[in-house]
């Protein structure tokens, strides 16, 4: 830092003339000037309010920033998971059409390599496994006869 060379003159008590001396050798400056420039600038750094302000400014518009991209992180998760349900209800859906189309192949005496064949085709449509749908739709049709015969 360049220095203008001016020199100012100060009402100081001699406690005060004393801790400059001390801190200036102490400290290994090269005058008390500069350890009063020094003491100044550390001052100014640690204690301006426009440059705390400013930080917190930053430190503030960091944090909105975060906020937003974690509001956008929760959307993307929400629609993830607003869709994944609906998928599942839809699944659910189809397994009921299956089942529904596999109980109406039984009770109109369709060999059993046909209802395999139909099992299979939307066990594989839906994800699931062929012999779950046959024994779900032999399932449902039982409880259906158990309750017509009471």
């Amino acid at each position: 830092m360049k220095k203008e060379g001016k020199i100012r003159s100060f009402n100081l008590s001699s406690e005060e003339i004393d801790l400059i001396e001390f801190f200036t050798n102490q400290q290994g400056f090269r005058s008390q000037s500069e350890f009063i420039g020094w003491l100044v600038r550390n001052y100014a750094n640690s204690v301006d309010p426009i440059k705390q302000i400013q930080e917190i400014r930053d430190e503030k518009k960091k944090l909105q920033e975060k906020i937003k991209e974690l509001e956008e992180k929760e959307e993307i998760a929400l629609n993830k998971l607003k869709i994944h349900k609906e998928n599942e209800k839809l699944k659910e859906q189809k397994t009921q059409e299956a089942i529904g189309i596999l109980k109406r192949k039984i009770k109109e005496g369709a060999e059993i390599f046909e209802i395999e064949n139909i099992a299979r085709f939307w066990g594989f449509k839906l994800g699931k496994d062929s012999k779950e749908l046959m024994f779900r739709a032999f399932l449902e049709l039982k409880d259906e006869i158990h309750k017509r015969s009471q």
